[in-house]
């Protein structure tokens, strides 16, 4: 053996690897058989995560039994375990779980690990009549609470998918103790629920649905006279699925220069452009100084023209106030509203942000020809952006590549960092070459362009990449081996 491998660092190294590759973790079995160094490093890669309970189960006879457990440091359970089959099943190292299905029905002394803080609880596969479902939420919310009271710090970490009963609510509202918090569960998320997350003290990343709570209601309830707590004190990442009003009463609600990261999500049938503009003034005043990435979804649910694009056209005028937002570094747009941006539009918004590294503003299907839309973009959009934002690495967005005058053309910006540049359907095939070449000598290190035909098909072209018979081989593509 070479005394290489008996460095702890360089075996765990090479373990980890093992591990991460599927069909090659059946071989941890054979090295820990092997050599008596690697028996227990290895047996801990095998033990560390299990998708399934039976293996914990099988050894609870055995004289290992405890140091079989004390490897287990994630688990998932997707089928029921029940209090008989598991009256000594103690998981002392346990960090995180995972209930799918059936396993959200589990009994509870697995939870009792000190070291457990992450939790995932998955109850949409669940299909139960109203009285199961309340039986359910109890379960649930009895499992959080043995976490709770029974772990070092408290939950850390919850993601939690399916109905919420008002017993799993109300526990939910009492685990002051965590840091991330996701709630994908409909129309089962109250606004009182949405106030006790809110005033969280150690809350770090919120992902939450709440379309179906009324903004009046929830400042109503919001706005108790008798309470002093400070709302969202260490928010930094935020991603809200509401109506737009509702958006605007949490934004209003975070603590100055915190957020960090904010993900919005509208979806509706009578979505107004014009909506945004409250929102992105109080966001303005909120996160000017602290806000590093801004996706905002705009998308109609209801009756839409044109293959899927609402003719109510998204222009510059709502995002004007994050001009103040100096430290940007990726803005996403998606909408199903036509982007109406002009170059000069390009231009004022490429001098708000000197710190940009991502911008996408989407890009058009396939449209039929009788679809009377041009992209309101040219190249001279993509000057602009050379010029003012060094530091842009992806951009996607709508580009009439028709030649610009010669007149308007720039020298190479030689360190200029934009690697990828996308600019969906292009009507004019005849104008890719010249259009290359024009971003070539703008972008000099790009890596990807890529745009779409009328017929459909996607053309991706990446200068300078040599070919693949050019290219040198080293290793195999699974890394385990040495190439030709």
């Amino acid at each position: 053996m070479h005394s290489a491998l008996l460095i702890d660092e360089i075996l765990e190294n090479v373990l980890h690897h093992v591990h991460e590759f599927q069909e090659y973790r059946w071989t941890l079995v054979q090295i820990a058989r092997s050599c008596q160094a690697w028996r227990d490093p290895a047996l801990d890669k095998i033990w560390s995560h299990l998708v399934d309970i039976k293996p914990v189960l099988n050894t609870l006879e055995s004289s290992e039994a405890r140091s079989y457990a004390a490897r287990v440091k994630h688990i998932t359970l997707r089928n029921a375990i029940h209090d008989h089959t598991q009256q000594h099943l103690i998981l002392p190292e346990l960090r995180s779980a995972t209930l799918e299905g059936g396993g959200c029905n589990t009994a509870i002394d697995w939870a009792g690990s000190p070291a457990l803080r992450r939790l995932k609880i998955d109850m949409q596969t669940i299909r139960a009549k109203p009285e199961a479902q309340f039986e359910l939420g109890k379960r649930v919310a009895e499992i959080l609470r043995t976490i709770q009271t029974r772990s070092d710090d408290g939950l850390q970490e919850l993601d939690l998918k399916g109905h919420i009963t008002s017993s799993l609510s109300y526990t939910i509202g009492s685990l002051t103790t965590l840091r991330s918090l996701t709630l994908l569960c409909g129309s089962t998320v109250t606004p009182r629920l949405l106030i006790e997350i809110a005033t969280f003290p150690h809350l770090r990343d919120l992902r939450i649905q709440a379309t179906h709570i009324d903004a009046d209601c929830f400042r109503i309830l919001q706005t108790n006279p008798g309470s002093t707590l400070t709302t969202f004190p260490s928010l930094h990442n935020l991603r809200l699925q509401s109506d737009q009003p509702l958006m605007q009463a949490v934004i209003e609600l975070l603590q100055p220069s915190t957020l960090e990261h904010l993900h919005l999500e509208a979806y509706g049938p009578a979505l107004d452009v014009t909506a945004w503009t409250p929102i992105m003034d109080t966001l303005a005043s909120k996160a000017s100084y602290s806000l590093r990435t801004l996706i905002l979804e705009h998308y109609h649910t209801g009756h839409i023209v044109d293959h899927g694009y609402s003719l109510n056209s998204f222009t510059l005028l709502p995002l004007k106030s994050l001009a103040a937002c100096r430290a940007l570094q990726r803005f996403t747009l998606g909408t199903t509203s036509l982007i109406n941006f002009t170059d000069r539009n390009i231009e004022e918004m490429s001098s708000w942000w000197p710190h940009l590294e991502t911008l996408d503003l989407g890009t058009l299907p396939v449209l039929d020809e009788d679809i009377p839309y041009k992209p309101t973009l040219t190249v001279k959009s993509l000057l602009h952006l050379a010029r003012n934002c060094t530091k842009l690495k992806d951009l996607v967005l709508s580009l009439d590549i028709s030649a610009v005058p010669e007149s308007d053309r720039q020298g190479p910006h030689a360190r200029h960092a934009l690697k990828s540049l996308r600019v969906g359907h292009v009507s004019d095939t005849k104008d890719v070459s010249d259009f290359i070449q024009t971003i070539l000598s703008v972008f000099p290190s790009v890596e990807t362009i890529e745009c779409e035909t009328h017929d459909g098909e996607t053309s991706v072209v990446e200068p300078g990449r040599p070919k693949e018979s050019d290219a040198p081989r080293v290793g195999t593509e699974d890394g385990f081996a040495n190439g030709p």
